[in-house]
């Protein structure tokens, strides 16, 4: 027997996870805040609060594609029997979407695509920013970009298959699928409009100048 939804779904290895989901949770909420709360610290005041912010938004994305992300991809086909940190951070989060324990196709090739190229792609962009790079408006938006189209992805392909691979009780939709991947539409969102208002006004910027120039 098994916690997932599909009732059906045969997941004969299945061990049962022995880290209460609260527990779980606050794991990944410790993790998570102490790698933000040291990228902060770490980037002082060479950077300004809003600027510091995305680094760690994009430092936080790469870490998870890359890590834990990978540690999914590595580990997805014994992933129902294992019981260390990871698998059970993942098992709790598949019972809001049991294609992880699947070996369902959607999901393994747009982990690989994020693990090998959005990960990086990220951290790119954590270090550009970190830097105050000429390039880091446009990895900005690259990387906003992909999170959105692989979220879009992601909640569409659920929604033509009626969410089955979901539980059916409120708590694991709203809060589990949709509040857990929600902030990689929104920040993402929000992130593009600012890089593309200051590409658009280094533009102009640039087209002023070589406009006195030929003056």
């Amino acid at each position: 027997m098994h916690p997932y939804s599909p009732s059906h779904l045969l997941l004969p290895h299945y061990v049962r996870n022995d880290i209460s989901a609260l527990g779980l949770c606050s794991v990944m909420g410790s993790l998570i805040t102490t790698a933000v709360g040291s990228a902060w610290v770490i980037l002082g005041r060479s950077l300004s609060a809003v600027d510091k912010a995305i680094v760690c938004w994009f430092l936080t994305c790469g870490l998870l594609h890359v890590l834990f992300e990978g540690y999914f991809l590595v580990y997805h086909a014994t992933l129902p029997s294992r019981i260390d940190l990871p698998a059970q951070l993942w098992k709790e989060y598949a019972i809001c979407d049991s294609r992880y324990l699947s070996e369902d196709t959607f999901v393994l090739s747009i982990e690989r695509i994020t693990v090998f190229l959005w990960g990086p792609l990220c951290l790119l962009a954590a270090a550009a920013t970190a830097k105050s790079s000429c390039n880091r408006h446009a990895l900005q938006m690259l990387g906003s970009l992909a999170h959105i189209y692989g979220c879009l992805l992601y909640f569409v392909t659920s929604w033509e298959e009626g969410h089955r691979h979901s539980r059916p009780e409120p708590y694991y939709f709203w809060l589990y699928f949709i509040g857990f991947n929600a902030p990689w539409i929104i920040i993402p969102a929000i992130l593009m409009c600012r890089s593309f208002t200051e590409i658009a006004r280094g533009m102009k910027s640039a087209q002023e100048l070589e406009g006195r120039k030929q003056g």
